[in-house]
């Protein structure tokens, strides 16, 4: 996929600022993209915020096991926050050419301990978008650079 001034800005932006630990900018990238043209940042940004309580939850469930107080909880809330990233990503997928439908689908949204492996990944970078965002209030990191 093609990707405008404002996704390579936004790219650069966000590894910069993660101190270049992104491991799916191009996917990320194609995400925002697709948000960005189809006019559904909205959707983008709830996706960010949802990917960040997801990745952080995650990380706690990992460090607590099992077994841990409050997991159960933990578990419920990480699967119901899933579910919504994973509508999410349905939408603006949808708005992709269909070759990168196909991949996105294929690596992400799965149902395979792969996929999930690989949707925390790609969380884990959306994550930093919502950080810069919350970190610079009132700028967009596709902003002239």
């Amino acid at each position: 996929m093609q990707l405008g001034v404002e996704a390579t800005r936004l790219i650069t932006t966000i590894n910069s600022y993660s101190g270049h630990k992104l491991s799916r900018e191009e996917d990320l990238a194609m995400l925002f993209e697709v948000a960005f043209r189809s006019e559904l940042m909205e959707q983008f940004d709830r996706l960010a915020f949802l990917g960040k309580f997801a990745s952080k939850t995650h990380r706690i469930m990992e460090r607590i096991g099992r077994n841990g107080e409050g997991y159960d909880k933990l578990s419920k809330e990480f699967g119901a926050a899933l579910e919504e990233i994973t509508t999410l990503l349905h939408t603006l997928i949808l708005r992709a050419p269909e070759d990168e439908q196909v991949r996105f689908s294929t690596i992400y949204l799965k149902t395979s301990l792969e996929g999930l492996r690989n949707l925390l990944l790609l969380l884990s970078d959306i994550s930093w978008y919502k950080s810069w965002r919350t970190d610079h209030p009132g700028e967009e990191p596709w902003g002239n650079p």
